[in-house]
């Protein structure tokens, strides 16, 4: 069997179109010895009816996917409408089960959520591996349901579909003015930009009202909008609000990060390591470097402190960087690893020094592709 070989633009491609999809939310649930494993995972669906089988797709370097392969058992929570900060929770590190009301399942060895949408109780019936993923069958032995509407899941957010729709239209329109895909100085026309977008000219206005509050569009006097120069004092602002973000949270748990976490922090910079022997990692490399700060941020255990730092990404600088040089000159990962050393040890001034010397690096790339590449 051939494989399509897949390039950069392609796979963003492939990401983009992927975040598109719309999904339910559900908690997969084991225990293994008397400990309790969990975590949120979107692709779930069923597969037979004679016999009930479901399937759900998981990450192979997930711990709750090792549990399950290892306790032959799972239950699956439907997260409904108003439990997104469950999913939150149980797609971050940590204890997953702190403070979450919970109960046993009568058929299976695995806790199953309260106040879920619908749960299913399954024995593992066989796996299948694809990629970096793991296809679990699970034999249903028993289900719940109670009425109400479930939690969605679309272009990387959980939410009631409305809200959903106005955040992916404003993560469009942000990507549309980050990336220079509409001039300068140009007056945003918001009814072509709708049918650009495929989205509602409210939704559109109001993703440049919250634009314009961070100082990434302009509103003229006349009321429309337009684009911002981006330069050195917004560049500055940003990467000193990361930093801050980043220090506060760690300066609140160095010493008490989980061993997971730790492990998880360096399998990525490993990759990245990897990757800069790699012809063309560009991507991947720019997508593990997000993911490590994401994955320290969310150790906050605040949704919001998370989306406050995913909304000061100015990535596209860095992609305009990379056109005209080699992004393998970028030595980001030894400020990180430094990091990661000295959340193992507990040793907080280190840890500091490590964020604020990476920090201090990907500023002057930033700069360089403001004034060298995209010219601003």
């Amino acid at each position: 069997m051939t494989s399509f070989e897949y390039g950069v633009d392609e796979i963003e491609v492939y990401a983009r179109a992927v975040g598109a999809l719309t999904s339910g939310v559900t908690v997969l649930c084991t225990r293994v010895d008397g400990q309790s494993f969990g975590t949120t995972v979107a692709a779930v669906a069923p597969v037979s009816d004679d016999p009930p089988v479901i399937l759900a797709c998981m990450n192979e370097r997930s711990s709750t996917r090792e549990a399950i392969v290892r306790s032959g058992s799972f239950t699956v929570s439907v997260l409904a409408e108003g439990q997104g900060a469950l999913a939150r929770q149980f797609a971050g590190p940590g204890d997953k089960f702190a403070g979450v009301a919970h109960r046993d399942s009568s058929s299976v060895d695995a806790p199953v959520l309260d106040g879920a949408l619908a749960t299913f109780s399954c024995r593992l019936r066989e796996t299948a591996t694809v990629g970096t993923h793991t296809v679990l069958f699970g034999e249903v032995r028993d289900a719940s349901t109670v009425d109400g509407r479930p939690l969605t899941y679309f272009g990387g957010s959980f939410g009631r579909w409305d809200r959903l729709r106005e955040h992916a239209t404003y993560e469009q329109m942000r990507r549309l003015v980050l990336q220079r895909d509409v001039g300068v100085g140009e007056p945003l026309d918001i009814e072509a930009l709708a049918v650009r977008l495929e989205a509602r000219p409210d939704d559109v206005n109001n993703a440049l009202v919250t634009l314009s509050t961070e100082s990434l569009v302009d509103r003229l006097p006349d009321g429309r909008f337009t684009p911002a120069p981006i330069g050195g004092d917004l560049i500055e602002s940003i990467y000193s609000a990361r930093a801050n973000i980043e220090i506060g949270v760690v300066a609140n748990l160095v010493g008490r990060v989980p061993d997971d976490v730790i492990r998880t922090l360096a399998e990525l910079v490993d990759e990245m390591e990897a990757l800069t022997r790699a012809p063309d990692g560009r991507e991947k490399f720019l997508a593990l470097h997000t993911e490590l700060h994401h994955t320290i941020v969310a150790q906050s255990g605040s949704a919001q402190l998370l989306e406050s730092y995913r909304r000061l990404s100015i990535a596209w600088a860095w992609r305009s960087l990379w056109d005209q040089k080699d992004w393998r000159e970028f030595h980001g990962q030894r400020a990180l690893r430094d990091l990661i050393g000295a959340l193992r040890d507990g040793d907080l001034t280190t840890a500091i020094r490590a964020i604020q010397r990476y920090h201090d690096e990907a500023r002057a790339l930033a700069h360089a592709a403001v004034t060298d590449v995209a010219g601003l």
